[in-house]
């Protein structure tokens, strides 16, 4: 088996299964230098699709929680292991190569960095997945291969923008694939004595985080009688009184797979409550685990959900802004 392309060189050949024994090896060097950290490292590309054509370049992805914000051990672990990173820009992802010469002109390997679970790992991850299994599909893409090097045997951006279309067709057919979940509920706003009242999630794209009390409606159920509900669910408390602040909207990404994005649309209300506070209501659908009144101080979006943070800024400056607000970095804090 001989690895490795030229700059600008476009070359296919036979699939064989040395490819995999070479991206095992591979992965194993490169966690060796992870300072024992578990890191996902998936064979992709088409040197991962079993009996297809290939160029004789193995590409790997590896998944990071944050692709703003990379630990330095995995920067430094992959120069040890003579990933280098290269100057090409690409959305979502940060490129890196194996060269197999010592002036750099012959690539081995590529590996691609990116955010672990998010929609570019799906789709990678998928169109391996799916031409492993459908034979029709393996064969059209390797005639899409053959047609382009039987008139060239250069020109790699070419190269790659003939196969564009049918790469995307593919992702199409990903469960999930661009879809959008679209949560709507109402919430309430209740401060005394300088401190909110918040819930603390057990599940959700705010789990481990506080938020604001209050949920989605029931079918046909009015906005200020889910409001009452949610909160005597939440809460233990009853709404004596419920001034509407104002609607807004967030987006942010989907760690389940039915969905890519989550927009959360939601309606704020200024709320003064009665009676005591009691643990909330267990039943299925039930997200909050507690109850607790916080300082405005003490809530951040490290800790809290964006929805608890509009409050917060509207609380101290009396200013509500219903403008669409994205945390395309969003995460889950797991259980700790």
């Amino acid at each position: 088996m001989k690895l490795g392309l030229s700059r600008d060189e476009v070359r296919i050949v036979p699939y064989t299964h040395e490819w995999e024994v070479e991206f095992e090896q591979v992965k194993q060097s490169i966690l060796g230098q992870m300072d024992g950290e578990e890191l996902q490292v998936e064979h992709i590309g088409s040197t991962a699709i079993r009996g297809i054509k290939a160029k004789p370049v193995i590409d790997l992805l590896m998944g990071v929680d944050n692709l703003d914000d990379v630990e330095p051990y995995i920067f430094n672990g992959l120069k040890k292991a003579g990933f280098l990173r290269l100057r090409v820009e690409r959305p979502g992802e940060i490129v890196f190569a194996l060269f197999a010469d010592p002036d750099y002109k012959i690539k081995t390997h590529y590996l691609h960095l990116t955010e672990y679970d998010r929609p570019l790992w799906r789709n990678l991850i998928f169109f391996r997945d799916y031409l492993n299994e459908n034979k029709n599909a393996r064969d059209q893409y390797g005639a899409i291969k053959n047609d382009y090097v039987s008139e060239c045997t250069t020109g790699i951006e070419a190269y790659t923008e003939a196969k564009t279309a049918f790469v995307k067709s593919i992702y199409q057919l990903r469960p999930g694939a661009g879809k959008v979940n679209k949560p709507f509920g109402v919430y309430g706003v209740n401060v005394e004595n300088g401190k909110i009242l918040v819930i603390r999630k057990n599940r959700g794209p705010y789990q481990n985080r506080f938020d604001l009390p209050g949920g989605s409606l029931e079918e046909g159920e009015a906005l200020t009688k889910a409001l009452h509900r949610e909160i005597a669910e939440e809460t233990g408390l009853s709404v004596l009184s419920a001034n509407q602040i104002g609607t807004s909207d967030f987006l942010l990404p989907s760690h389940w797979q039915e969905f890519d994005w989550i927009h959360h649309i939601a309606v704020f209300y200024e709320i003064s409550t009665g009676g005591d506070l009691v643990a909330p209501e267990i039943f299925e659908g039930q997200d909050s685990e507690g109850v607790v009144w916080m300082a405005l101080e003490d809530l951040t979006i490290e800790n809290a959900s964006p929805l608890v943070c509009k409050a917060c800024k509207w609380i101290q400056t009396g200013i509500f802004e219903s403008e669409r607000e994205e945390y395309l970095g969003w995460r889950v804090k797991e259980n700790e």
